[in-house]
């Protein structure tokens, strides 16, 4: 897909673009890592202050881009992240009280898996995007100058934001865009 935008952003690491959606509320960015300068070391290079930077920042300039359709997606069981972030009494039934959520005639309800989902489309139509998180419960015991152009031809990051709080609501990469 081939087009030309206006919102160019760049930084030590990277340059890319933000691609707004109807009624500018949400937008499509891309970071394509420098010459030289790897798809782990770009991600590793971002804080959110520095991202936060660089997407609020855009100067406006004509530009050639081409994106590639893909479909990407991801899942993760949380559970160990949770509790590694101090969220722990809840996974054990003899330390949470959830008697305010449902009853058992057995053990007290504990959370017994937190499995979380994303996907993105981007095509010619559009982009669809989506998320999911499922927590499992049991009973019992368990745990303006020189045109430039932006070319995702080869690994890059992208991003789904909203523009008015310039905060990403996915982020990702594409390893393989031929793929």
């Amino acid at each position: 897909m081939y087009g030309t935008e206006s919102s160019y952003h760049e930084n030590e690491n990277a340059t890319g673009f933000i691609k707004y959606y109807k009624g500018r509320e949400y937008a499509f960015a891309a970071l394509l890592p420098k010459d030289g300068v790897t798809l782990t070391e770009l991600t590793e290079s971002l804080s959110g202050e520095s991202l936060h930077k660089l997407l609020q920042n855009p100067v406006d300039l004509s530009f050639y881009t081409s994106i590639p359709k893909f479909e990407t997606g991801y899942d993760v069981e949380m559970s160990d992240i949770l509790k590694g972030m101090g969220m722990t009494d809840a996974f054990y039934p003899d330390l949470v009280n959830f008697k305010d959520i449902g009853s058992s005639t057995g053990e007290n309800f504990f959370i017994s898996s937190v499995l979380h989902k994303t996907f993105l489309t981007m095509g010619e139509k559009g982009t669809k995007a989506g998320a999911a998180t499922v927590i499992g419960m049991s009973n019992g015991g368990a745990e303006p100058e020189e045109a430039k152009e932006v070319h995702l031809d080869r690994p890059f990051v992208y991003m789904l934001i909203d523009t008015k709080n310039c905060v990403p609501l996915f982020i990702g990469s594409m390893t393989d865009p031929s793929a």
